[in-house]
């Protein structure tokens, strides 16, 4: 067997760029890094690689070696993919690295060129030039070579002397301080290593950037688990969708790459740290929730803490037995929290203007600990034989506790977060110690929520929201107060809670609307709040708008859902609706604020006591 060997060597950055061009150099191993700088800075000290090509003009040096492993005849890179990348891109597009001076050449057309078809054209041209083209550009020969023999002679050719005049300061630019081409007078320190197995090349690479702790916690994990393939998922279908996962995964993040990068096979061994990234891919794509693993994230993701907590170690528990047993679990999980999100997320219900958004937004804004302590409960719960319907209350309580008492007003907070799960979750070791006791009694995230608190909270924020007003006319004969406000998200669970309650089956999976009970657009005298929780239904689509700004009765005219006889507990009589409003005028008045403010406490009374009833 020929000996393994370390050769030292120096290329110009041509010979790197040849290379690579010539498909002699790619990135054929899974653990290694994607791209990860960012093409201008945007941290003071972040590495990116305008700063990395400003360094090289500098130094005229790598210093840093490029590291490759030979194979075959081929490199492979182990180290310096950042810097690759960086190189090439500026190679290819210079004014990417540098925008301020395609800002020069902009300013200069602008200015010397009155046809602004003319202006287009050049400033299209010149934004996609590569470096060498840049560095040799001369004006009459550029055009006349590329076909643009007329467009250079009737619109360009007056601009001849002004434009190698101005262009040549640009090229001095971007070359050396001696004038030399960037890419012929730097030198690219590389370290070959010849004859080393796969293996030895990848304990190179985790030794490279361990100690000079470089790698992220993920990033050391796709190393050590590099290897870790004695493990069989039993379920057929489930390997199929990780291994479709992981063409996806490595595609993706191989999207930017200079170098043709590692692309998973059907015919690879899948290691363990595969399987986890996979299959998280498999379950974001099931349930969105859960984070996608590509989301670049520098400390354990949401499935390595739940393996973690539930097998207490990653490097030596990748067993047929924890792998499906795993699977199991989370599929069911998953499932199951993906029901309370849709359950929570409000699918139909609209006004239109995104006004009933807040739904939707509490539930992306779940963090990744907040995840882990919602799936190790899920987990704890099946572990112990609880069946879905019980899982599935205790996680709507917890979170709708858990959101609520985030909407509270801060005065009135401290009373309720101890009860509140996710408030004791920052991270690091508190969240660690506090999953590990959820999963063996999974009951703590929702056993302190009582049905008084959940009770306190709601009177709260119905009490909060009464924005109380006396009704005002503008100049020009428009309400003062014409815009709906956003609902918030208490008001929209108790309605939507009312609403699947109360209406028949064939009814629920239809998009519902809501309407004002006395019509936002009536006037007042005194003061109250017209677009108060308890003035506000929920309707079925088709009628809404069919009322317009006419008596309540007149919905049983266009009402062959009998969909009003649903929601009767909020609907005012005829009697009681006429004490409240009149229509005698061409807008309806409120001839009673009394009477509005009993009705609207009597409806949320009716939304509280409903949505307390269905959680209890």
């Amino acid at each position: 067997m020929t000996e393994k060997h370390i050769k030292n060597e120096q290329w110009f950055i041509n010979i790197l760029i040849s290379k690579i061009n010539n498909n002699e150099i790619g990135k054929v191993f899974s653990y290694l890094r994607p791209l990860k700088w960012d093409i201008q800075p945007t941290k003071e000290k972040a590495p990116s690689m305008r700063r990395f090509i400003e360094f090289l003009y500098k130094t005229r040096n790598s210093v840093n070696a490029i590291t490759f492993g030979c194979i075959d005849g081929n490199y492979s890179n182990i180290d310096g993919n950042n810097r690759i990348n960086a190189i090439c891109r500026f190679m290819s597009e210079p004014f990417i690295i540098f925008p301020e001076y395609l800002v020069e050449i902009n300013d200069f057309i602008d200015n010397n060129f009155e046809n602004i078809d003319t202006r287009h054209k050049l400033k299209s041209i010149f934004a996609f030039l590569d470096y060498s083209t840049v560095i040799t550009f001369k004006y009459n020969k550029f055009f006349k070579e590329n076909g643009e023999t007329e467009f250079y002679n009737t619109q360009l050719k007056n601009k001849y002397d002004e434009f190698e005049d101005f262009f040549n300061n640009i090229q001095k630019k971007l070359s050396l301080n001696n004038g030399q081409r960037f890419d012929m007078g730097i030198m690219v320190n590389v370290n070959l290593f010849y004859n080393y197995t796969k293996d030895e090349l990848r304990e190179t690479y985790a030794d490279i950037n361990k100690y000079i702790n470089k790698f992220t916690e993920m990033e050391l994990l796709t190393c050590q688990l590099n290897n870790v393939v004695d493990f069989h998922i039993s379920n057929n279908a489930i390997n199929f969708e990780i291994e479709n996962a992981l063409k996806t995964h490595y595609l993706e993040i191989s999207k930017h790459e200079i170098l043709d990068c590692y692309q998973y096979k059907e015919t690879d061994d899948m290691n363990a740290y595969q399987f986890m990234t996979g299959f998280q891919k498999y379950i974001h794509d099931l349930c969105p929730l859960i984070e996608d693993p590509n989301s670049k994230k520098d400390t354990l993701s949401l499935f390595f803490k739940i393996y973690k907590t539930m097998y207490n170690d990653l490097e030596h528990t990748f067993t047929d037995e924890n792998v499906n047993n795993f699977t199991d679990k989370i599929i069911k999980a998953a499932k199951i929290l993906s029901g309370v999100s849709n359950h929570i997320g409000i699918e139909n219900i609209s006004d239109g203007s995104k006004v009933f958004d807040a739904c939707n937004k509490k539930m992306k804004s779940l963090v990744t600990n907040n995840l882990y302590i919602l799936i190790i409960a899920i987990i704890g719960y099946i572990n112990n034989g609880e069946t879905d319907l019980k899982i599935f209350k205790s996680i709507e309580k917890s979170l709708l506790f858990h959101f609520l008492t985030q909407d509270l007003p801060k005065t009135d907070k401290d009373a309720y977060k101890i009860c509140d799960i996710f408030t004791y979750s920052p991270g690091g070791s508190v969240v660690n110690n506090l999953v590990d006791q959820i999963y063996k009694d999974p009951n703590m995230i929702s056993d302190k929520i009582t049905r008084e608190k959940m009770d306190g909270i709601i009177e709260t924020l119905i009490h909060e929201n009464i924005k109380a007003k006396s009704f005002e006319v503008r100049p020009n004969g428009k309400n003062q107060n014409d815009k709906r406000r956003f609902r918030k998200f208490f008001e929209e669970m108790l309605m939507c809670y009312f609403y699947r309650t109360k209406v028949s089956v064939e009814l629920l999976n239809r998009t519902f609307w809501v309407e004002h009970i006395c019509p936002f657009s009536s006037s007042w005298d005194n003061q109250i709040d017209i677009d108060r929780l308890g003035n506000i239904i929920p309707i079925v689509d088709k009628l809404n708008s069919k009322r317009s700004t006419k008596h309540i009765s007149d919905y049983k005219n266009y009402d062959n859902v009998h969909f009003i006889d649903f929601i009767k507990e909020i609907i005012p009589s005829d009697d009681i609706y006429d004490k409240i409003i009149t229509h005698e005028a061409r807008k309806p008045r409120i001839i009673n604020t009394d009477e509005f403010d009993i009705l609207c406490n009597q409806n949320e009374m009716v939304y509280k006591n409903n949505f307390i009833k269905c959680l209890f």
